[in-house]
């Protein structure tokens, strides 16, 4: 029992003590008693209805406790009761003083009523509070059952990836016998691969062995591929630092044309396009002596050797296609026998002959020395190539060099030197090729443009350096060409009409004099051609 309805009893006990002392007697008094612990059994009533379910024993142990109370009161009653009988005598001798009370006693029980009053709407809200407390206890206990269905649910979940994990242990165990089985297999493999690897080794050795006594050499095409870059940069270099400057001399601007440089525009004059097309030209008479002399499948013996050997050389292009194998075996016995002739060594100083003979003008110009520093270092150069090109003639792969101007061949994207002047990307390109080689295209495989250009078998090595009449210093060079041409045309006419003017007769030719530097040119190129021809003889 609460302390607000100890409270209410109290006040109810008190006034009806009170009646039952002004008149009513013992018997008002068992009435109250009797309406008091109906009302406490209401109340043990609504306390059980109200509390929930964790609440109850603390409950029913506070009802016990009141229960106590109860009794020790109604006995306190009844000795009251026994007082009230014993002061009945005395009272009804007071009642006519104690009915000036009854005013101020019915007053303190109105205000004790209040009070009463009061503590039932308290127990109204408190009522409130105990059904608004079963509602969350409902709710608790509805969460509860949820949460023990998912506990279930988790159990019977755990208790699906145990079965799960078993199997899995299972399977395991037998994926490791199943994994010792394989390795003692594959011990008894890798046994047996070394055994393998030791013939493999063997039969290597002897390979190796019969390839060096048929002269037949390895290829890595990557290796090949990095020395053909290096070996074009450097025949570039060459030729930027003696080729790429000012000619004071106008008259050895151009050099007399030649099957290799006929097609490049050559301008009288220092400008930058003017130097470009003479670095070009050197670049193309280069790589004609490299497609034509160094980079060639045989190189020549002898005269008399060369007229038995030719025979042979015809019959390789039919083995080639028939038998490929025994073509290859005579094709690299045969380099062997050529490379180690002794015209075979004179080669690169031949070719570089040829050159200078071509180039001396240019060469030659203000300063009489740069010929011979120029002509070593090309040699040195032609050497090398030609120690490259005498290891790949002796290999399984055909390898040979393209310098045609096949415009199914050469790429301007790929193919130009870009210090010739880029092409505008809004330009149409050239369909009719390009004007010059500057190093030749190297393949592997079967020979002729006809395979590089129409998808034969042939693989591209080296993808080689060509002049585009696209090119900016190009264009540059035929514009200046043009304007000097049509110079040299205007001043012709104005001298012819000068000269139609001053004399009566037919007008005359003007004549040239050679100074003594062309005549020494002429001379000095006539005298290298000759050596040159006879050197090279049937090659």
């Amino acid at each position: 029992m609460s302390e607000k309805a100890k409270r209410s009893a109290a006040a109810v006990t008190n006034g009806a003590s009170g009646k039952a002392g002004a008149g009513a007697g013992g018997g008002q008094a068992s009435k109250f008693s009797t309406l008091l612990f109906k009302f406490l059994s209401d109340l043990d009533e609504i306390r059980k209805d109200g509390y929930g379910v964790q609440e109850y024993d603390k409950l029913c142990q506070e009802l016990q406790k009141k229960k106590q109370e109860a009794n020790d009161q109604a006995q306190e009653m009844e000795a009251v009761r026994k007082q009230c009988d014993d002061k009945v005598k005395e009272m009804q001798d007071q009642i006519a003083g104690l009915k000036s009370d009854n005013d101020t006693l019915t007053r303190q029980y109105e205000t004790r009523f209040k009070t009463w009053d009061e503590d039932m709407k308290r127990r109204s809200v408190e009522s409130a509070e105990l059904t608004h407390l079963k509602e969350e206890l409902d709710k608790r206990k509805a969460a509860a059952e949820s949460a023990n269905h998912d506990k279930r649910q988790l159990r019977n979940e755990l208790a699906k990836h145990n079965r799960q994990a078993e199997q899995y242990q299972k399977e395991v165990s037998e994926l490791r016998d199943e994994c010792e089985k394989r390795e003692l297999q594959l011990k008894v493999k890798e046994q047996e691969l070394k055994k393998t690897d030791k013939e493999l080794k063997g039969c290597r050795e002897t390979l190796t062995q019969l390839n060096n006594e048929i002269g037949i050499q390895a290829f890595d095409q990557t290796r090949v591929e990095r020395k053909f870059e290096e070996l074009a940069a450097k025949f570039h270099n060459l030729v930027r630092d003696y080729f790429d400057r000012d000619i004071s001399d106008s008259r050895q601007l151009t050099i007399g044309s030649t099957a290799a440089s006929s097609r490049i525009p050559q301008a009288v004059s220092n400008s930058p396009a003017a130097r470009a097309m003479r670095r070009a030209s050197a670049e193309a008479v280069i790589a004609l002596q490299l497609s034509t002399h160094i980079f060639v499948d045989f190189y020549p013996v002898d005269r008399e050797a060369d007229m038995k050997l030719s025979g042979l050389v015809r019959a390789l292009d039919w083995l080639n296609d028939e038998h490929p194998l025994e073509a290859t075996i005579i094709r690299c016995q045969l380099a062997r026998v050529c490379n180690d002739s002794p015209i075979a060594d004179e080669i690169p100083k031949q070719a570089t002959d040829v050159v200078c003979g071509q180039l001396g003008p240019w060469l030659a110009a203000d300063d009489g020395t740069r010929v011979q520093k120029f002509a070593a270092e090309l040699e040195d150069l032609f050497s090398a190539a030609m120690g490259l090109w005498q290891k790949l003639q002796c290999t399984r792969t055909r390898v040979t060099a393209v310098a045609s101007l096949d415009e199914r061949v050469w790429f301007i994207d790929d193919d130009s030197w870009p210090e010739y002047g880029s092409t505008p990307a809004e330009e149409e390109p050239n369909m009719g090729g390009p004007l010059a080689v500057l190093f030749p295209q190297i393949r592997a495989g079967k020979d002729t443009s006809e395979s590089s250009s129409s998808g034969g078998s042939s693989s591209l090595l080296f993808h080689g350096f060509a002049l585009f009449p696209e090119q900016a210093h190009v264009k540059a060079a035929k514009e200046e060409c043009k304007s000097q041409r049509a110079s040299r045309r205007t001043s012709t006419f104005q001298r012819r009409r000068t000269s139609d003017g001053g004399s009566q007769g037919e007008p005359q030719r003007p004549h040239r004099r050679l100074s003594s530097a062309s005549r020494d040119g002429a001379q000095q190129r006539s005298l290298l051609g000759a050596q040159a021809a006879s050197r090279f003889g049937a090659g």
